[in-house]
């Protein structure tokens, strides 16, 4: 019965970290994608520079969602990363309304799927890292 209990308030403590970093993570998809929208309309970029600049912009807003994920956890960094990169991604395809799985393996998906899996699960623990450091810097301070 213990061990349930211990997994609901895992569970629990872990929802409110993943929802604040995924959607930190949406904003600053939508504010990098708006930042290179203007780009392209300023220079006179090729078509073909639309899908290095969607995954780079769907790599940092992974990396920030689950850098920020994993910080206000404070631990599981790998795990918070994966679990906000898995809810970004589903939330590019339903804002392109599935069009991205009619043709998955011709479709630029996997390859999205892996820079944000990989992104965010970097910001993960960079993010548990980075609380970690912070903890020791704060507590050589009061010695």
């Amino acid at each position: 019965m213990r061990g349930r209990n211990d997994e609901t308030v895992l569970l629990q403590k872990m929802i409110r970290p993943l929802l604040i970093g995924g959607i930190a993570g949406a904003v600053v998809c939508g504010l990098v994608l708006l930042l290179m929208a203007a780009l392209m309309t300023v220079k006179d970029l090729p078509a073909a520079a639309n899908l290095p600049m969607a995954l780079t912009a769907a790599g940092i807003a992974s990396l920030t969602g689950g850098l920020i994920s994993a910080r206000l956890m404070g631990e599981r960094g790998w795990l918070m990363g994966l679990l906000c990169g898995v809810l970004l991604f589903t939330l590019l395809l339903l804002a392109g309304g599935f069009q991205m799985l009619t043709n998955f393996s011709a479709s630029a998906a996997p390859l999205k799927l892996a820079v944000m899996l990989a992104a965010s699960m970097t910001g993960g623990v960079l993010g548990v890292r980075s609380n970690r450091t912070n903890a020791r810097r704060k507590s050589t301070r009061h010695r």
